[in-house]
């Protein structure tokens, strides 16, 4: 009898291509199975019952996973799947470790209902989705929060806030297009697209421990929204700015994710530069990379990080080290990662390091990373071409 179960369990598993996450669970709930269904005495009819149901919940599993495959998954926020770029394979990724959370926290104020969705967290960066109901956004208009704040244990940390979804992500070559997959007629500017198709507003949250430096991971987190805003701007009648809606919004909760990082420390010199790279920690959410150079380097480095904003023409005497990329193995060249939240530079003068550490515009499976990619010097507005950056490669 235990053959003839065991076959049919793993014919089951064979016509059912089903992911790794789920197959985890499925091996528990047929191991369960086959202990009843071997364990024990010999086997009354009222236990073959039994025995037949649990085998028919068990093909009614693999087939659901079959049909479903991916959507076994958490519910996933639309703001985070589409700004993140998330497809199966990082689904997967992020919850095999952990990283991603559902939270489904809610608070009504004036018949607005603001609802924290899902949050995405690595040691240092967190991406938070929030949903906003019964609200109705001008045609043409921004939404914005009246006031934000937000308290990691407590303490102000220098989070600024975030940005309301607009529906448009970044591509690999740095263009834009809506992250549902649709095309824009402008493929340099295309149209904000705000209102979801249930009508609601998307506000994503990202952020690190801008003052303190400490792992965000296991702190609690208190955001409080007030009013909702909004500004317009008419070629016509000019600037415009609203109200939505008043009222309070409070939420806290502790932060989970994952400290799983991927670890290298190369010491590659950048060519001539007396700039070296130490240190790289890379996630599937961020990169934070430390340099090494001497006093005189890091003196010259700083000013030039002071005068950031030149002519057109002028040139950097060295790397950019907040200009990073990476190189996959696949060979595919990504130069536009960063998200431009949830930035933060330490600055160790008595070691000579600096510490760049960034949140990624999209997820990226540390494990396929074959290495980064870091700006030499260059003139503003040059093209992002190989050539144009240092290779950083990783060996393990």
């Amino acid at each position: 009898m235990r053959k003839d179960f065991d076959d049919r369990i793993r014919s089951l598993k064979q016509e059912a291509e089903i992911p790794e996450i789920v197959q985890k669970k499925a091996d528990l709930a047929f191991d369960k199975i086959r202990q009843e269904a071997v364990g024990g005495d010999a086997m009354t009819n009222r236990g073959k019952r039994k025995i037949s149901a649990a085998f028919v919940a068990a093909a009614v599993l693999a087939a659901s996973a079959l049909t479903v495959s991916a959507a076994a998954y958490m519910t996933w926020s639309r703001g985070l799947e589409e700004g993140l770029q998330v497809g199966d394979a990082e689904k997967e990724l992020l919850e095999t470790q952990e990283m991603a959370t559902p939270l489904a926290l809610s608070a009504e104020d004036n018949g607005v209902t603001i609802t924290a969705e899902q949050s995405i967290v690595d040691n240092y960066i967190a991406n938070i989705s929030f949903k906003i109901e019964g609200v109705t956004l001008p045609e043409g208009a921004d939404p914005g929060f009246g006031l934000t704040e937000i308290l990691v244990d407590g303490e102000d940390v220098g989070v600024d806030g975030g940005d309301f979804y607009t529906g448009i992500v970044q591509t690999s070559d740095g263009g834009y297009v809506y992250g549902d997959g649709t095309s824009s007629e402008d493929e340099e500017f295309p149209e904000r697209k705000y209102v979801q198709e249930d009508g609601s507003l998307i506000y994503i949250l990202t952020m690190t421990d801008e003052y303190g430096g400490e792992p965000l991971l296991n702190k609690n987190l208190y955001v409080k929204f007030r009013d909702l805003v909004y500004t317009k701007t008419d070629p016509e009648e000019g600037y415009e700015f609203g109200n939505l809606a008043e009222g309070v919004w409070e939420f806290e909760w502790t932060l989970a994710g994952s400290d799983q990082v991927r670890t290298f420390e190369p010491g590659q010199e950048l060519g001539e530069s007396g700039i070296a790279v130490k240190r790289i920690e890379l996630s599937p959410v961020s990169m934070s990379v430390t340099y090494q150079m001497d006093t005189e380097v890091m003196r010259e480095y700083l000013g030039l990080t002071a005068r950031r904003h030149r002519s057109e023409g002028d040139l950097y005497s060295l790397p950019d080290l907040s200009n990073i990329g990476v190189k996959m193995q696949d060979g595919d060249f990504l130069p536009f990662v960063r998200s431009y939240r949830g930035e933060k530079e330490i600055w160790d003068t008595e070691n000579g390091e600096y510490t760049f550490r960034f949140a990624f515009n999209r997820i990226i499976d540390p494990a396929k990373v074959s290495g980064i990619l870091i700006q030499k010097e260059s003139i503003e507005n040059q093209e992002a071409t190989e050539e144009n950056f240092y290779t950083v490669s990783f060996s393990e």
